[in-house]
């Protein structure tokens, strides 16, 4: 019972791993202890004392562990959005790619904005060991941007509309909070693309602040109290226990077109075996045809919701191409695609037109780099590639067209 009432939170940043414990009274109040931090999340196990093995932690996993993903759908989905979403993922995710996911949605006025962090197998692994290795029990796993909103929120430092980071040696964590100090979307992970966010929402760097009478905390011990706060709040969008893999499958209704061949091979051998003295067999083969005819029920029945879901991930997809993507979808997609040797001097959007100048160390890559992305085509140079004699990297000048992304079809 004792190990119960043990709080641990941790959060596992870009540079280091800050962890807290806490004691929790039955009344639910929370009491400081003693606090410390880690280099990396494989030396997690030699930073908890004796005496907390067993307790239960809420880990709050940076935005460099996770694939932040960010969805628009029209506000009439939101009762559907948990079976929507999986399908939606599908279209937005490599093929075979194994994880789990976590998402938040934010409902505007006409429509619904899904905040999705996308874990990968080995990044969950290296978690999972780290704190099995550190005899804790997971009370819960979620995105650490979730938990920085937690900390504003416990630290008194919501000062209004803005974006909330915490930066530390050139790495940052940033949410974006509305004017009731709600979640609102992300800041980019690229410091460029963050300064032009933030330039515009205005930013409220966490400072260190005192949590209770005589104990205060830096930014990094603040999202870790956050991870614990939230870990306890049901409404945390934490990260799922099942599996996710990213399949292209063949369509279910496709299958109806090669059961009946099999019912029929099936029906040919029953009739080719005598009769007479094979009883148990021809038994045994009825037993085998209703079987195949319940499967056959359920596939129709998964078809015909398939086909629902489908139909609404195709309205969806419209809708999508005809609002396009927002500001902050476009950084998003920026600083996904472009290599960590890539440096954007100057952006400029004007319309669906976008230009990009900066630094690279083979500017030609950048070309099928962004092609590659739903958001962008047609990009070309509009002037020539000259080399950085000083630094060895090539100076870039590229224009390209923003589109609306078109989802990709099921391959059969």
């Amino acid at each position: 019972m004792k190990a119960l009432q043990k709080r641990v939170g941790i959060y596992i940043g870009p540079q280091r791993v800050c962890i807290v414990f806490f004691h929790r009274s039955l009344q639910g109040k929370l009491s400081f202890v003693s606090k410390v931090e880690a280099s990396s999340v494989e030396e997690l196990p030699n930073f908890v004392p004796l005496e907390w093995k067993g307790a239960r932690a809420y880990v709050a996993l940076s935005n460099q562990w996770t694939t932040p993903l960010r969805l628009t759908y029209p506000k009439g989905v939101m009762p559907q959005l948990p079976k929507v979403l999986p399908y939606d993922l599908q279209t937005h995710l490599p093929e075979g790619e194994e994880g789990t996911y976590a998402y938040s949605a934010i409902e505007g006025e006409e429509d619904v904005t899904v905040q999705v962090s996308f874990l990968e197998r080995g990044q969950l692994r290296a978690v999972l060991d780290a704190v099995s290795a550190a005899e804790l029990k997971i009370g819960g796993m979620l995105p650490a941007y979730w938990a920085l909103v937690k900390a504003v929120e416990a630290s008194s430092q919501f000062k209004g509309r803005g974006g909330y980071t915490v930066k530390e040696n050139g790495s940052f964590e940033g949410v974006i909070l509305n004017q009731e100090g709600r979640f609102d979307g992300l800041v980019p992970s690229s410091p460029h693309l963050a300064s032009m966010v933030l330039e515009e929402e205005g930013e409220f760097p966490l400072e260190e602040a005192e949590i209770t009478e005589g104990v205060t905390f830096e930014p990094c011990y603040l999202v870790a109290y956050g991870a614990l706060l939230a870990g306890e709040d049901p409404v945390t969008p934490a990260f799922k226990d099942a599996g996710f893999k990213v399949e292209r499958q063949l369509p279910l209704h496709l299958l109806f077109y090669l059961i009946p061949p099999a019912v029929l091979v099936l029906m040919t051998l029953l009739i080719a075996i005598p009769i007479k003295g094979q009883q148990e067999q021809l038994a045994a083969k009825n037993r085998e045809f209703k079987k195949i005819k319940a499967r056959l029920s359920k596939l129709e029945a998964k078809s015909k919701e398939k086909e629902r879901l489908q139909a609404m991930i195709k309205a969806l997809s419209s809708f999508r191409a005809e609002t396009g993507p927002k500001k902050i979808d476009i950084l998003l997609e920026l600083t996904k695609r472009l290599p960590e040797d890539a440096w954007v001097s100057d952006l400029n959007i004007k319309g669906k037109k976008m230009t990009i100048r900066g630094q690279a160390a083979s500017a030609i890559s950048l070309i099928n780099i962004l092609e590659e992305s739903p958001l962008f085509q047609h990009v070309h140079f509009i002037s020539s590639v000259t080399k950085n004699r000083s630094t060895g990297k090539e100076y870039f000048n590229i224009q390209l067209d923003i589109v609306s992304p078109k989802p990709k079809g099921k391959k059969g």
